[in-house]
């Protein structure tokens, strides 16, 4: 089973994935003004 966390730090969040197996992920996030527009476009999410 995966299990996703989310935490707030900073600026941003960040979330910690344990896939279903021995493997894990982090993913830190910090959208703001100055990134926020190319890192959406980027991952294909409409605005």
């Amino acid at each position: 089973m995966t299990i996703i966390k989310s935490f707030a730090v900073g600026n941003g969040d960040t979330y910690y994935v344990r896939h279903s197996s021995d493997n894990f992920s982090i993913i830190d996030c910090d959208l703001n003004d100055e990134n926020a527009e190319v890192i959406i476009k980027e991952g294909g999410v409409p605005r």
